[in-house]
């Protein structure tokens, strides 16, 4: 028991004393182009107290205290949270562990890994199941990054259910996931879970996101969001899983991709090819516009993502953009309001990935949905830019020139075409000093769609979201009938 409350208090000593040391090892590593790292700088807002240590620790079992911290913490996110109260979790199907059979190794980040789901179900075989049982493989230069879909997108059919569907039977919905594995050939699904290595506070913090992800995902339905499809064990549990839709790629491989294309079609200074490039500028534009309503569609819930950045965003089969990686996600709460400012909460700050990071988040200062639309608009610049921002800074000069001094990244209008004072204004007013002056994603989504509208002579994605719920109707009535 004493150990348990010893573990906690050092916790929060580390999270509020460590902030300079922070910035000269692990900001370095992200500012350095690694992206996939990132630690929860503060748990101290989302950690129980030492109290309820106390009250809950029965026996110095490793397994009941990670099975007590995963339960507090989702007791901490639901109190007092409107979200939770207004949205019950869907139907999700539970799998045991025998039932999960692990392919290939897809990716990790700090604290997760990531397969791809060979098969579910009791007659999976046991190709790769023991992989979720032994030591973990390396990964090789993933750098937390999703493996690329080597076959190209496949035109298969989308994982079951509509987006916006409350579909209540387990059974249903798990028979369906054992029918149907593989889209094309290739695994639809992904499964997470922690890495086995991490000790200490580095375990707590991964036991905390996962549970904390599975408790918002399995609230949260959004075309441009990923989607929880399973899970396996309980939070806390060195089995707990996510089972989760397979992405193809993420934004970073995606982003080499256009920065290759572009090249290609440029090479010929006198011959460049400008319907391929208005075909590449209008793709990219498309992809800002899905995460700039994933983003809206977690605001309207009164919930901050924290943590947006090439890393966490991905493709699907079809080529749409995905959200994933709610480990920091956050609901902000009336109570953790401050006085006098609509969008101003107490948070843990330095949380998130610094190349990304408001200012006011970078400072500890209060902050609210103002901090991801910063985020946004630093995201939007590399999409068009095809290069890293910041990339040759250090955490320090980062500090000292972008937090502190107000540098940003620098004009790309060239890149953006005949619109390029528009979006390029857009840009800036994303990241603004001053949290106030920044639009919100209502605004952000507004303004990309008019440009959409433009491009394609005023047939735009104006209805976006029941576009891509009849892209899925059709996939699942094609499956459904088979």
């Amino acid at each position: 028991m004493a150990q348990m409350k010893r573990r906690s208090s050092s916790i929060f000593k580390r999270s509020m004393t460590n902030m300079a040391s922070v910035e000269e090892t692990e900001l370095s590593t992200t500012l350095a182009g690694q992206g996939g790292a990132r630690r929860r700088k503060s748990i101290a807002a989302n950690f129980p107290t030492d109290a309820d240590l106390e009250q809950n620790n029965t026996e110095n079992n490793t397994g009941n205290n990670d099975s007590n911290l995963a339960e507090l913490a989702l007791e901490h996110l639901e109190d007092g949270s409107l979200f939770c109260l207004e949205h019950e979790p869907r139907a999700i199907p539970y799998f045991e562990q025998k039932e999960l059979n692990l392919g290939r190794f897809l990716g990790e980040g700090e604290f997760g890994t990531v397969y791809e789901v060979f098969g579910l179900g009791n007659d999976t075989g046991n190709g790769a199941q023991e992989s979720n049982h032994g030591p973990l493989p390396e990964a090789p230069a993933s750098n937390g990054q999703v493996e690329p879909n080597q076959g190209g997108q496949s035109n298969s059919m989308e994982s079951f259910g509509d987006f916006d569907e409350q579909n209540d039977d387990e059974e249903e919905l798990k028979r369906f996931m054992m029918m149907h594995p593989n889209r094309g050939g290739k695994p639809r699904y992904a499964a997470k879970h922690i890495k086995k290595r991490l000790e200490g506070h580095m375990r707590e913090d991964a036991i905390i996101d996962l549970a904390c992800e599975a408790a918002f995902l399995s609230r949260i339905l959004h075309p441009n969001i990923v989607r929880l499809r399973g899970t396996v064990g309980t939070p806390g549990s060195p089995k707990f899983t996510l089972i989760l839709d397979r992405l193809d790629q993420t934004l970073t491989n995606k982003i080499a991709d256009w920065k290759d294309e572009f090249k290609r079609r440029t090479k010929n200074f006198f011959r460049k090819d400008k319907l391929g490039l208005a075909s590449l500028f209008h793709e990219r534009l498309l992809a800002a516009y899905d995460i700039a309503r994933a983003l809206r569609h977690l605001h309207s819930l009164n919930l901050l993502f924290r943590d947006l950045k090439p890393d966490n965003c991905g493709f699907d089969f079809r080529g749409d953009a995905r959200l994933f990686d709610f480990g920091l996600c956050k609901e902000l709460k009336e109570q953790d309001l401050v006085q006098k400012d609509p969008d101003a909460y107490r948070a843990s700050g330095l949380t998130g990935s610094r190349r990304y990071m408001s200012p006011e988040v970078a400072k500890c200062l209060p902050y609210g949905f103002a901090a991801d639309v910063y985020s946004f608009g630093i995201l939007f610049w590399q999409i068009f830019a095809l290069k890293t921002p910041f990339d040759e800074f250090t955490a320090s000069k980062h500090t000292a020139r972008v937090v502190l001094g107000g540098k940003r990244p620098p004009s790309i209008q060239n890149m953006l075409g005949p619109r390029s004072k528009t979006l390029h204004k857009l840009m800036e007013s994303c990241w603004a000093e001053d949290p106030s002056k920044r639009p919100s994603f209502e605004g952000v989504c507004s303004a990309i769609c008019a440009e959409l509208e433009m491009l394609d002579n005023g047939a735009g994605p104006l209805d976006r979201s029941n576009m891509l719920l009849a892209e899925s109707r059709h996939s699942r009535h094609f499956l459904l009938v088979q």
